[in-house]
């Protein structure tokens, strides 16, 4: 371990005489020392509801704190510790009041950035894992990512091809809209403040200027760094929130692509004023839509500015992918009364209040006439049919994209507020307020942290694996069909046997007129019957003699018998000596005749004679 590391390590100021205080005064709360030999320096334990953790090397520093490397006191895990120093600051330039809103400020924005970061759940966002407070200290255990800042990673590979560039933008928007729906603002987003892992995935970090939004209120903290920060907060303006992200977004995404940030200059006042005009150069090498999607992101306007779902929705950042980017929402019910007690008393770490004014507030914007509407359109949202994706995808990019992307800066379309906050509060679960969306939040934290200590697979989980189930079984009856029906195919086809109906018994009509002394067997009226009675056998016919045949007849029959046996044997025209023609087909004899009129051959028909002849 470095020098300045372990020196650092002991209190997070670089000074070893602060835990010596701590000891003097009594102070319980401080974080405990190692046992120190002459040949060993102090480490500095954390003890956490996780574990102990011992502080290491200084990996990180800020105008908060710093950031240490710690691990797991078995070694079994490592995280990120930032440290930040409670208490007043030595600036001597400062009045006494001053330094005690300075101190009081920094309480707050520590504790919001805890309260918040603890409770959020994003695969883009550095996670918070524990919080420790003492009298002289905050230490924040963090997720460690192992990697580097993006600041570190432009400079060193310069700007990035536009397919590289999509891939980290998709994954800050999905991070940004995931904190917007639940009416949270970051307003310092910037390429210090998001590292790259070594598996090429980005996280978010630094909360400590975020806060919570209402989506009809505004704020009025100027805060942000220089140069990422919007026109409206330059100008001391007051703004609603997510407004300030897009631009910061935009800046992020314009040194990735280019290598540099779109606004620099050496004097401060000019700066100002490049940012306050909104006046961009792109260069040749960028396309079409990804300069039409920065100048979206660059209006000075905030009315105007494209919001997070345009952005979302935007063709460049749709083009090689099937969707827009998740936000990893989880599913979300429109909220009840009665609320869940243990929800409500978790939430007081936000300044909302007592439990019971939380409960009472809650319970009256939950039951508030805007809430109901807002869950009336919800529903009917919901039960609206999807629109045809397959449809709008076999569209060709033709004029008529070009139209709806030109007609984007277009007064008309945006001559109302087009504010993404206005467009969330119609949302019953998605910022409507920052109290329901914290009671969401802290409602999701504490189903997750009883599924960690009570591991078992989740509802939704469950669901899918019985409809998979059920997919399964039903593919293997079809396969079990398909093998029936080709088995059948190779059998011949019998034909079951079907016996022959037994004969209809004899029967006779009761209403038959019977001639006295006839038996009642008569066959007068039996029209169905199969046997004979004893009077009734009929007589065998009579063969009458045929007569003789003449010799004429005799003389055809021969004819007939041997001019079948030619057309059967024979299909070949042949012409006898007086020129006849007979055909294999017919016994007739023909005589082809040259009609001068018209040119042709015809057949005639000759006489007996000539035929006998």
């Amino acid at each position: 371990m470095a020098p300045s590391a372990t020196a650092a390590a002991s209190n997070g100021t670089g000074s070893p005489a602060a835990p010596q205080q701590q000891q003097q005064h009594g102070h319980a709360d401080a974080p405990p020392r190692a046992s120190v030999s002459k040949h060993t320096r102090s480490r500095t334990i954390i003890p956490t509801q996780s574990g102990k953790w011992i502080l290491g090397k200084t990996i990180g520093a800020g105008s908060m704190g710093k950031v240490k490397l710690a691990r797991k006191e078995d070694g079994s895990e490592q995280v990120a510790c930032k440290i930040i120093t409670r208490g007043w600051t030595d600036d001597g330039h400062q009045s006494r009041a001053d330094k005690e809103r300075t101190h009081q400020s920094k309480e707050i924005r520590t504790a919001r950035e805890a309260a918040i970061v603890s409770l959020l759940n994003h695969p883009h966002i550095c996670g918070l894992r524990d919080v420790v407070r003492t009298n002289h200290h905050w230490y924040m255990l963090f997720e460690y990512v192992n990697g580097a800042q993006m600041l570190d990673y432009i400079i060193s590979r310069g700007k990035l091809k536009e397919k590289q560039a999509r891939k980290f933008s998709r994954q800050i928007a999905s991070a940004l809209d995931y904190c917007h729906r639940n009416s949270i603002v970051h307003r310092d987003l910037k390429i210090e403040n998001i590292l790259i892992s070594k598996t090429g995935d980005i996280k978010a970090i630094d909360f400590g200027l975020s806060n919570l939004f209402a989506p009809r209120g505004h704020l009025k903290t100027f805060c942000g760094s220089l140069y990422f920060a919007a026109p409206e907060i330059l100008q001391a303006r007051s703004y609603t929130g997510p407004e300030v992200d897009v631009w910061s977004f935009g800046i992020v995404l314009y040194v990735l692509v280019c290598g540099k940030i779109p606004f620099d200059d050496q004097s401060m006042p000019a700066l100002h004023a490049k940012v306050k005009k909104g006046l961009v150069d792109y260069p040749g090498w960028l396309s079409s839509e990804c300069k039409h999607l920065l100048s979206r992101m660059f209006v000075t306007d905030p009315n105007q500015r494209a919001t997070m779902r345009e952005v979302f929705n935007h063709p460049w950042m749709i083009q090689g992918f099937d969707a827009p980017p998740e936000n990893y929402l989880p599913v979300r019910k429109p909220l009840t009364t009665p609320l869940d007690p243990e929800v409500i008393h978790a939430m007081q770490g936000f300044n909302f209040g007592s439990p019971e004014s939380i409960n009472a507030e809650l319970t009256r914007l939950i039951e508030s006439e805007d809430y109901h509407r807002a869950v009336k359109l919800f529903q009917w949202e919901k039960e609206l049919p999807p629109p045809a994706k397959d449809a709008e995808k076999r569209r060709p990019l033709g004029f008529d994209f070009y139209k709806r992307r030109s007609s984007g800066n277009s007064r008309d379309t945006l001559a109302g507020p087009s504010s993404e906050a206005l467009q969330l509060g119609n949302d019953p679960m998605n910022a409507f307020s920052p109290l329901v969306s914290i009671y969401y939040l802290v409602k999701e934290k504490q189903d997750r942290d009883h599924a960690e200590m009570f591991p078992q697979p989740p509802a939704g989980a469950r669901e899918k694996e019985k409809e998979r189930e059920r997919e399964r079984e039903r593919e293997r009856e079809r396969d079990q069909c398909d093998v029936r029906d080709r088995e059948k195919a190779r059998e011949p086809e019998v034909l079951p046997e079907i016996p022959p109906p037994p004969p209809k018994e004899a029967h006779t009509n009761s209403a038959a007129y019977e001639m006295p002394g006839e038996k009642p067997t008569g066959g007068r009226t039996r029209p169905h019957a199969r046997t004979h009675g004893e009077d009734d056998i009929p007589e065998p016919p009579k063969q009458t003699p045929l007569p003789p045949e003449t010799k004429v007849e005799q003389l055809q029959k021969k004819e007939g018998t041997a001019a079948g046996l030619l057309r059967r044997f024979s299909t070949r025209k042949r012409r006898n000596p007086r020129g006849w023609i007979r055909t294999g087909l017919t016994p007739l004899w023909y005589r082809p005749i040259r009609r001068p009129s018209h040119g042709r051959w015809r057949l005639e028909r000759p006489s007996a004679s000539a035929v006998a002849a």
